[in-house]
């Protein structure tokens, strides 16, 4: 390698001796897009878990709240398969049915003052057919 030649600021020994840090071990930190990843594999992966469960800051804490996780599910499995209600806030409870008064809705009043004379002639002439006469 020449001594004049420049080596690219993104070469990651070359960004870290620019900013004067060290750079970080392997393994003793982790990027939120690392934790979210191994995350997501965990979950995608094990399909006997909760995934609302498996949380965490870094992976070390996502790695130990799996077995939390996984208690959970097994304890929700059993319940179900023993024909349990399942309490907790995942638990669907169905809607009680609305009551409906028999007969539906009470009787419209009409004041026959405010009706038109067409109307109170027809009236009158179908309470004589119905009267016999």
């Amino acid at each position: 390698m020449d001594p004049n030649e420049q080596t690219p600021i993104d070469d990651p020994i070359t960004a870290d001796m620019a900013t004067g840090e060290p750079p970080a071990p392997s393994g003793t930190s982790s990027a939120p897009d690392d934790v979210a990843l191994v995350r997501d594999f965990i979950v995608a992966t094990d399909p006997a878990l909760v995934p609302e469960l498996v949380t965490g800051a870094d992976v070390g804490a996502v790695l130990a709240s799996v077995a939390a996780a996984r208690a959970a599910y097994q304890r929700i499995a059993e319940q179900v398969r023993a024909g349990q209600p399942v309490a907790g806030p995942t638990a669907v409870r169905p809607a009680p049915a609305p009551v409906v008064p028999a007969g539906g809705a009470p009787p419209f009043v009409i004041d026959p003052a405010d009706l038109p004379s067409g109307e109170l002639i027809r009236r009158g002439l179908s309470a004589a057919r119905r009267a016999g006469g």
